[in-house]
């Protein structure tokens, strides 16, 4: 009697599973277990032979048919278990070299992933670096350019302000200025008003108490008659008026100018600016 039977081993992580195996289980009868006992409803036939001795009809020739057909089916049995086991075996060496050779090949996937890996875990660093460098000049930057703007500003309004107090004072100064030059023109025209005085009351005098030589040494001399001179004075007065030059100057030029007209009953090299200013 055959009973197959399948069989499975627990697989591995380094190869596949085996394929099942196959067992053959042969139950036999035991003969002195269990007695050979003819199946009922069946009698032996006894027959006698020429001698006249008896034998049991087809026992023997039964009992040798199974013996042959039993180990006709053994040695089947064997040469399938041979064959089977071979080609088992075979599968097992093939498959024990692919999962050697699977193993090689995760062996270098792993290396590679973990080489992969290690490079991609480096040029993260080195990215993460170059990023920290980038944002922390951006920041650097912008605060240079805050603090550059800061002080253009300041700047611009300290040039501001002192625009305006340099414009400023020099209004100021130049309001002095004017009322100094005016004041100055003032003086001036005063000044001439009292030579004109002084000269007209000269003129008198020497009408008055000259002889005729005198006056006619005064005609000689082409000398202006008063309104001629008082002309030519408010002439020079507007002149002087006009002229945007140094007081200094133009109280020299007065000075010249009328210091070249003596005047009666005046020594000859006094200042008639000193006389006034001592008057």
């Amino acid at each position: 009697m055959l009973v197959p039977t399948d069989d499975k081993e627990q697989a591995t992580e380094s190869m596949p599973p085996p394929p099942a195996r196959r067992g053959i289980v042969l139950a036999l009868r035991s003969p002195s277990a269990t007695p050979n006992v003819p199946p009922k409803g069946r009698k032996r036939r006894c027959t006698r032979g020429n001698n006249g001795e008896s034998y049991q009809q087809g026992g023997s020739s039964l009992a040798s048919g199974h013996r042959t057909k039993f180990v006709c089916l053994i040695d089947e049995l064997f040469s399938e278990c041979g064959s089977e086991a071979e080609r088992l075996s075979k599968e097992l060496s093939e498959s024990q070299e692919k999962s050697s050779q699977l193993e090689a090949k995760l062996t270098d996937i792993e290396d590679t992933h973990s080489a992969e890996v290690s490079r991609l875990e480096a040029q993260i660093g080195g990215l993460e670096r170059n990023l920290g460098k980038t944002a922390s000049s951006l920041l650097k930057e912008k605060q240079a350019r805050k603090a550059k703007s800061s002080g253009v500003r300041r700047l611009q309004k300290k040039i501001q302000s002192e625009g305006g107090s340099k414009s400023r004072d020099a209004e100021m100064v130049a309001d002095v200025l004017r009322a100094e030059f005016q004041a100055r023109l003032a003086k001036i025209a005063v000044f001439l008003d009292s030579l004109v005085t002084i000269h007209d009351r000269d003129l008198a005098l020497a009408n008055v108490d000259g002889s005729i030589s005198e006056a006619q040494l005064f005609k000689n001399e082409e000398i202006l008659s008063p309104l001629d001179e008082e002309a030519r004075l408010l002439v020079r007065k507007e002149e002087l008026a006009t002229v945007d030059g140094d007081f200094g100057l133009i109280l020299t030029a007065a000075k010249l100018e009328c210091g070249s007209l003596p005047c009666p009953g005046e020594p000859e090299g006094q200042d008639p600016a000193a006389g006034e200013d001592e008057g």
